[in-house]
């Protein structure tokens, strides 16, 4: 047997031919990863919702609540989420919410569910390009269980991680069953038997096929630009792919030219103008939102310097995840040293691959994998705060993976054995002398083996059972160690508590969680506990107006007024916007000081015309200031703004009936009981304009519908005692008295009301202490003294 075909018989004994697959062995792996994943991720469908962009996507958002309804549908393709456009990710959203509900356990699992079809799509996909079961597995358990890519899975608002990775792997898959079929179509060699016969309307449904698998690409690429834009390097990745496992692009040959590498970018132009076309509307969602820093504010040196950095940060917390969180912030420059030295590594690295790529083509694709995939949220266009965050690693580090799986593979299959697989070794040796061997191809025609092709078809020389064993033993133990580690980093997602308090662990003075667990704080009531977090916060960063706006509020909730008006004003200092004007004014309303807050007001308008609350806040303020007209005005421009608005109707009715005009309040008070036919006030303004009509039995049909919506509304219950009573129905009306007074003991006109009804029923001592009382809770109550002089009078006759 020939040195060369003693290679041939080691290949097949250590490789199951593609076309030959062990499905057995391939559904095996696959149960196991999905098993595997399914148990160490199983903890997160008992999470709740987290306050940390869980509000944006799910648990704030009423169109996502009300799950796939028609509004809905019309609503996800023209808004932003998060300063995000990603409506596929909200409409995976809105079917959960169709199919759990708020609940958070569903939500989860459909997480996880991703999470596993694309830990398996990964290892089918792999082993399609390479034919390598072993090493496809373990990159894609590697992707599956390794803890940085807890984030992407246990945090429902990073659905769209685990949704757009889901498409970017069924656009490869798509593209390698182009490429099958666009291999299928190279013409046979002349003099090849398998070629002959075969008729050009054979080759057509091939064609087809072959354009399907194209087009399917791009749809599914578009599917994943629009559950989330970092996908927009898949181009790049496509060309990678064409290099190595592929093998269409031979960049190593001698005589490359610009037209040997030209067809294959052509190939990529209608993926790249998807690309540039997702770029676009993300840079301008993202701008528009303010998530964007400028120069001024990040300088292009600082954000160079933190790109390098943090490609080499995600490799460390690649090969030890200590201290992993949601957020890292930006802290203090890095030093130049530090920098340089980053620079220097990436640089060393990338040379050394190129040098390798010939010989081991998957350490340049792997690396180059990593760095390009990255290149979106590497910071250059800094989005957000942060400097980092695992979740960005949920694609980028496949490549590092398979670096290291093939590579490590290779590095321990070509130790040097005395004796040991010298026919591979020589047959090996002679591919690297392309005039030594050849290949017969059609008619005895003799054809050059290049080397890096024969060397990467090669799955190396077989391992002995010792090394089999003790490289199966390092995988279970770094498999294990992965689980072991990403167990112990999902509890952190348990609820927003642990979160926010694992990121003040990682980062000492991590003001953005201080300020998340005060908001946390504040909406559960623990005010004391909020108020000791926004001080952190503030004392990291002072110019944080966020936490000055919230810090008031809380501050306010307390009646602190004055500590909270200068947060409030803080706010307003570093940020002259809508919102802090607007809660300005709010807070200088609650501290009695409404001409102030009018102001204010009036500000938050010119900045938001538009906005109906802060025109009927500014109605309220003018109101409390006694100027009802300017107040009506004000109403009415919320009605125009937003028609819906009870709030405006009913406070527009009270000043029109204040003013005595009582058929417009009715219509509005009215409109009003339509708009909420709950609001007791309603019927109770109604009926007091009925009985200033003298339409006392309307009056008392409006008052007896508001008691019965609210028992405890004391002035309802003393109106419909005045209905009564004007109508001589006395004994309905003295038990309403009484419960007005239960309610309000001080409501010294209830007191006189009853006192009236008690002497027309003769009941003279009853009448008087209630006279007397009106007349104590009110010295100047003129009727009160008459009724009480009057009963004196009758007793001294």
């Amino acid at each position: 047997m020939t040195g060369l075909a003693k290679v041939r018989a080691v290949m097949a004994a250590e490789q199951t031919p593609r076309g030959q697959p062990n499905w057995k062995r391939l559904l095996l792996i696959c149960l196991l990863l999905a098993l595997s994943t399914l148990v160490v991720y199983w903890p997160v469908t008992r999470h709740g919702f987290v306050n940390y962009d869980d509000t944006d996507y799910v648990t704030a958002n009423p169109y996502v609540q009300a799950g796939l309804s028609a509004k809905g549908l019309a609503w996800v393709w023209h808004s932003e989420v998060a300063r995000n456009w990603h409506p596929v990710t909200m409409l995976s959203h809105m079917l959960d919410c169709q199919l759990y509900g708020m609940r958070p356990e569903g939500h989860h699992l459909t997480s996880l569910l991703f999470h596993i079809l694309n830990a398996v799509l990964l290892f089918l996909l792999l082993w399609k390009m390479t034919g390598a079961v072993c090493r496809s597995g373990l990159v894609a358990a590697l992707f599956a269980l390794h803890p940085l890519h807890v984030e992407s899975v246990a945090w429902v608002a990073e659905r769209k991680d685990v949704l757009s990775t889901f498409f970017f792997l069924l656009t490869l898959c798509a593209y390698v069953a182009y490429v099958g079929k666009a291999e299928s179509r190279q013409p046979k060699a002349e003099g090849n038997p398998k070629s002959e016969g075969r008729s050009s309307n054979q080759q057509e449904p091939i064609a087809s096929h072959r354009v399907i698998y194209y087009l399917l690409g791009l749809a599914l690429f578009a599917l994943g630009l629009m559950s989330k834009p970092m996908l927009v390097t898949l181009p790049f990745v496509l060309l990678l792919l064409d290099y190595w496992p592929l093998g269409r692009l031979k960049l190593h040959t001698k005589n490359l030219k610009l037209r040997t590498f030209l067809p294959f970018v052509w190939e990529k132009l209608p993926f790249l103008l998807l690309s540039a076309l997702s770029c676009v509307i993300t840079f301008r969602a993202q701008q528009s939102g303010g998530a964007v820093l400028d120069v001024n504010n990040f300088p292009v040196g600082a954000r160079i310097a933190n790109a390098l950095m943090s490609y080499v940060r995600y490799l460390g917390k690649m090969v030890w995840p200590e201290g992993l969180a949601a957020l890292y912030l930006r802290t203090a420059p890095w030093p130049a040293w530090q920098v340089g030295l980053a620079a220097l590594a990436l640089l060393a690295a990338s040379v050394a691959v190129i040098r390798l790529a010939r010989q081991r083509p998957y350490l340049a694709v792997g690396w180059f994998w990593y760095l390009g995939t990255l290149v979106p949220v590497i910071g250059l266009v800094q989005v957000g705060m942060q400097t980092m965050a695992d979740r960005y690693t949920y694609i980028p580090l496949i490549g590092i993976f398979i670096a290291l799986a093939w590579g490590g593979w290779e590095l321990v299959s070509t130790r040097r054995w005395p004796g040991r697989n010298a026919d591979v070794q020589s047959a090996v040796s002679r591919i690297s002398h392309p005039q030594s061997v050849g290949r017969t191809r059609g008619a005895g025609r003799l054809e050059t083996c290049d080397t890096a092709d024969c060397k990467s078809a090669l799955p190396g020389p077989q391992l002995r059972r010792s090394e089999t064993w003790g490289l199966g033993i390092a995988v279970v133990v770094l498999l294990a160690a992965c689980m072991i580690v990403t167990r112990k980093q999902i509890a952190y997602w348990a609820r927003s508590e642990t979160l926010f308090q694992r990121m003040i662990a990682v980062l000492e003075g991590n003001y953005m969680a201080h300020y998340n667990m005060g908001n946390l704080y504040s909406r559960q009531d623990k005010l004391a506990e909020a108020v000791k977090h926004y001080e952190a916060a503030l004392k990291v960063e002072p110019n944080y107006a966020e936490a000055h706006n919230n810090f008031g509020e809380v501050l306010l909730r307390q009646e602190r007024f004055d500590e909270a008006l200068e947060h409030y004003l803080a706010a307003v200092r570093l940020k002259p916007e809508y919102l802090y004007y607007f809660n300005l004014a709010n807070a200088l309303v609650d501290a009695g000081k409404p001409a102030e807050a009018v102001a204010n007001y009036q500000q938050a308008l010119r900045l938001n015309p538009n906005s109906s609350l802060a025109h009927h806040n500014l109605g309220l303020a003018l109101q409390a200031q006694g100027q009802a007209e300017r107040a009506m005005i004000e109403f009415r421009a919320v009605l125009q703004l937003q028609p819906d608005y009870e709030s405006a109707e009913h406070n527009l009715a009270n000043r029109l009936a204040d003013a005595g005009r009582l058929e417009e309040a009715m219509a509005h008070y009215q409109a009003a009981a339509r708009l909420d036919p709950g609001h007791a006030e309603n019927y109770n303004g109604l009926g007091i304009c009925y009985a200033i009509q003298g339409k006392y039995a309307e009056a008392e049909r409006e008052f007896r519908e508001a008691v019965r919506l609210k028992p405890g509304y004391s002035g309802a219950q003393s109106n419909l005692g005045n209905a009564l009573g004007a109508q001589n129905k006395l004994e309905e009306a003295i038990p309403h008295y009484q419960k007005a007074l239960e309610l309000d003991p001080k409501d010294f006109q209830t007191h006189f009301n009853l006192g009236v009804s008690l002497l027309r029923q003769g009941r003279r001592d009853e009448s008087k202490a209630h006279f007397s009382e009106a007349l104590r809770l009110h010295p100047d109550y003129p009727e009160a003294r008459k009724a009480l002089a009057e009963l004196d009078a009758r007793a001294g006759q």
